[in-house]
């Protein structure tokens, strides 16, 4: 299944608009008298343009507040209700089993005018039901929008707003950040939804980049990946935080009860003494926070350390401890021990050099290894909420002590991708699959976004466990400002989007036919022509344009610059000519430099002609 076209009456600033989403087919609804336009330009594009498994992508592109978000909400919205709840004024069009699916809202007029007759057009009306009890909608059907599958992602924390649609089923995934703040766990009811905390929340997404990695997942994207997780204590989780949870206003627990026995004791420089005593500070945190156990936890703990033999292993002091209220701190002790026995040859505790620096004590534990995924393991089962022991930063083959070399943007992107990593599972034998990307590329290095498209629709699939055949494939839709993303699609693959400036509503640009190919061009001829910027403001930025107007006013019509005089000014504007990187700009503000200076010049030598002048009348006279 594939959408087509949504015409929309009235959504936030979108007012009576139609957005096509196929570059085989172009609609245009008019509501005036309710004629529906279909063109098939099947002929005009390429089966599999975007590989055997990738439907469709279309960019939705448009300045800030011209409607791209909103239309993205408006389409999550409509396949999260479910057709047993659509009762708004819209018409969606779908691509489905060989025959166009048009869903029309009842209540509007549809009259089709097609190119290729109507022998394959199935018209649907919507409306929902109401029983005689007064309950509106109806159970979902069984059809295609209803078995839809479709994912979300932003990376903004302000995305997508919780409770937006019904959530009718859970063919809705969403990616973002923000909405893993929140996920589902079983309880006696069946399940419930749980708050993710902070810190839990960067465990999560540690975790889920590990595993892509160590699945293999360098082969699905276009720049060199870490070999390595590195592992560090986290320095915040000391005796002074402790104590300023369990001595907080209103808490139970004045004193730290003898947490600072329980610090000193396991006071080593190693990783694994670090390590044991960070997870359990944490541990201690997380109850008293929660509990009032925090204070019983500490005197069991302390206890044990006053009549602990001289020559047993601190890392045991947990050891049968694991029965009763003192539970959670077994997980912990099978954890430590279990580094040590099975991961002695990635952990290192030496420094470098003592002269010119140290390193952190570590464990560091290659992204192909099984240790990787059974360190997770351990700590999903200790589920520390609130406090996190260890920092991960990733490194590389010829760096493995060092975290330098992976950048924002290549975090960002194992980021994106191992989160459908994680969700694959989510979409096995499904028959289509919709993901909507809301600016995923912003923040991307400029050479990342060249390479954006590319990665999706041949990362994607790969890493999707699914099969693919006749009507299953992964359709795109996505929201940019870059030009780098419009130079991999075809210009009817592109909805250009533009503010009413009277109103402030959405409209598609009519501009589309009249503009040049945006398919591999350059990034200079879609600023200029894909309504990224206005066009007579040019390409450079707003304070660099003030500056340069500055100078034109200057020299053409003697305005001074910032109050200073006619020589400063002039000081300040060859200093501005002499930055300008434009050739032409720069070649035409030295032609005005030039252009004064000869008036100038002129205007002296009449002052001249004139003094001699005067001078050869008063020679006369004497």
């Amino acid at each position: 299944m594939e959408l087509l076209y949504v015409w929309i009456k009235e959504y936030k600033n979108i007012h009576e608009q139609g957005f096509n989403f196929s570059p085989a087919w172009r609609f245009k609804y008019e509501p005036q008298n309710g004629t529906l336009e279909i063109n098939d330009r099947r002929d005009q594009t390429i089966n599999g343009f975007f590989g055997r498994d990738i439907s469709n992508v279309t960019a939705i592109v448009g300045e800030n507040g011209s409607g791209k978000s909103n239309l993205l909400e408006f389409l999550l919205r409509l396949f999260d209700r479910g057709t047993g709840f659509w009762n708004e004024p819209f018409i969606a069009i779908f691509w489905f089993d060989n025959r166009i699916r048009v869903w029309h809202f009842a209540d509007l007029i549809v009259k089709v005018l097609s190119t290729t007759g109507d022998s394959f057009i199935d018209m649907i009306p919507f409306k929902m039901r109401e029983t005689a009890d007064g309950i509106r909608g109806g159970a979902r059907g069984e059809n295609e929008i209803d078995n839809v599958k479709f994912a979300y992602y932003s990376q903004y924390v302000d995305g997508l707003k919780r409770g937006f649609g019904m959530s009718r089923n859970d063919n809705f995934f969403d990616m973002s950040n923000f909405r893993y703040m929140v996920q589902k766990v079983p309880d006696e009811k069946g399940e419930r939804e749980e708050f993710i905390s902070p810190n839990k929340y960067y465990l999560n997404d540690a975790r889920r980049q590990s595993l892509f990695l160590g699945a293999g997942g360098q082969s699905l994207i276009d720049f060199p990946v870490p070999h390595y997780l590195k592992i560090t204590v986290n320095k915040e989780v000391n005796l002074d935080y402790l104590t300023r949870i369990i001595s907080g206003k209103g808490n139970p627990l004045a004193t730290n009860y003898g947490a600072d026995e329980i610090w000193k004791f396991l006071d080593q420089p190693d990783f694994l003494s670090k390590a044991f005593r960070a997870l359990l500070f944490s541990a201690i945190v997380d109850a008293t926070a929660m509990s009032i156990k925090g204070a019983e936890y500490i005197e069991g703990i302390k206890h044990k350390i006053q009549n602990y033999p001289t020559n047993e292993d601190p890392l045991n002091l947990l050891e049968g401890v694991g029965n009763g209220y003192m539970a959670p701190f077994n997980e912990i002790h099978r954890l430590v021990q279990w580094m040590s026995k099975e991961c002695q040859s990635y952990i290192q505790n030496q420094p470098i050099d003592r002269i010119v620096h140290t390193r952190d004590a570590a464990l560091i534990i290659p992204t192909d290894t099984s240790q990787l995924k059974e360190f997770f393991n351990f700590l999903d089962t200790i589920d520390i909420q609130l406090s996190l022991p260890f920092n991960f930063s990733w490194t590389f083959q010829d760096e493995p002590d060092w975290p330098g070399g992976l950048s924002t943007g290549h975090t960002q992107l194992i980021n994106f991708f191992s989160r459908i990593y994680s969700a694959r599972t989510r979409f096995i034998s499904t028959h289509s699959l919709l993901f909507f990307i809301d600016e995923g590329e912003a923040g991307l290095h400029p050479e990342l976004q060249k390479q954006y498209i590319h990665m999706l629709v041949s990362g994607i699939p790969q890493m999707l466990i699914r099969t693919f055949g006749e009507n299953k494939a992964i359709q795109i839709i996505l929201t940019s400002h870059s030009p780098f993303i419009l130079s991999d699609l075809p210009r009817e693959n592109v909805i250009f989007l533009e503010t009413n400036k009277s109103d402030g509503k959405c409209s598609v640009s009519d501009g589309l036919r009249d503009m040049k190919q945006t398919f591999g061009a350059n990034i200079h001829t879609i600023l200029s022509d894909a309504f990224f910027l206005r066009r007579h403001e040019g390409l450079m930025g707003k304070f660099a344009k003030a500056r340069i107007d500055q100078v034109i006013r200057f020299y053409q019509e003697d305005e001074m610059i910032n109050n200073m005089d006619a020589a400063n000014s002039e000081t300040f504007a060859e200093k501005i000519i002499a930055w300008v990187g434009e050739p032409i700009i720069k070649r035409y503000l030295l032609q005005l430099q030039n252009s004064k200076k000869q008036k100038r010049l002129i205007q002296e030598i009449e002052v001249l002609k004139a003094e001699n002048i005067q001078l050869k009348k008063t020679l006369a006279d004497d």
